[in-house]
């Protein structure tokens, strides 16, 4: 989406972005990757398909583990009764994210 875009370029106007073929038709300033949306939307889908096929329920208890591994040990902070700043909790949550889904792709890859 265009409006997407836009609010990217708001927030982060250093980082360019690089668009579809049919939201760089509607922006000049929007260089294109050269793909449609149709196909972007097809790739994605199969790649989801495919988690879905493994039906491997390891790999959500391994991301289960990792995040709640990383939330505990940040956790602590609370449990000893200290008072923690809006922004440390939102890093508190992104850190137990990454760790799950780093530990998803982990055993996607080598599992």
């Amino acid at each position: 989406y265009l409006s997407y875009v836009r609010e990217h370029n708001e927030k982060y106007g250093s980082i360019p972005v690089l668009g579809t073929e049919e939201i760089a038709d509607q922006d000049s300033s929007i260089e294109s990757t050269g793909m449609r949306n149709q196909e972007l939307n097809g790739d994605v889908s199969e790649v989801f398909g495919g988690l879905d096929a493994a039906q491997d329920p390891s790999v959500m208890s391994s991301m289960a583990v990792a995040g709640m591994v990383t939330l505990a040990r940040n956790a602590k902070v609370l449990l000893q009764g200290k008072r923690m700043a809006q922004e440390e909790k939102e890093e508190l949550v992104r850190g137990g994210v990454i760790s799950a889904g780093v530990a998803g792709l982990a055993h996607l890859l080598i599992g």
